[in-house]
């Protein structure tokens, strides 16, 4: 995870965004049992992948410390940004494609979410 948000390492790439929260169990339990298929795919794709999650950064920094997933980046104390996306959901996932345009937005279980990521990767 990297402390700050670069933009331009973002351009041409597809997102995948990752929306959890800190106490929500499933979610954790996603990041922990996905995280190796995740990357892989990821890496694949040539995408970039982004975490959001309402809890504070200290918080979801304690969570990622025994659950670690690899982010480009995390957006913790998200509420805000949450509450405009109408994301109510957890744990949920946005795609995009290289233009950032959003080609995918869902929630699901455990394997529904990979399920969801790897078909919108493929997608675009």
């Amino acid at each position: 995870m990297t402390p700050v948000f670069e933009a331009a390492e973002l351009e041409g790439k597809k997102l995948v965004i990752v929306v959890w929260d800190t106490e929500c169990n499933t979610c954790i339990r996603n990041m922990a049992s996905l995280n190796p298929q995740l990357r892989q795919l990821i890496r694949e794709k040539k995408a970039s992948l982004i975490s959001i999650t309402p809890g504070t950064k200290e918080r979801a920094l304690e969570v990622l410390r025994y659950t670690p997933v690899e982010h480009t980046d995390m957006l913790a104390s998200a509420k805000n940004l949450l509450s405009d996306l109408k994301i109510r959901q957890f744990p949920a996932v946005i795609l995009t494609d290289r233009n950032h345009m959003i080609t995918l937005a869902a929630s699901g279980n455990d394997h529904e979410f990979y399920t969801l990521v790897k078909s919108g990767l493929k997608t675009n």
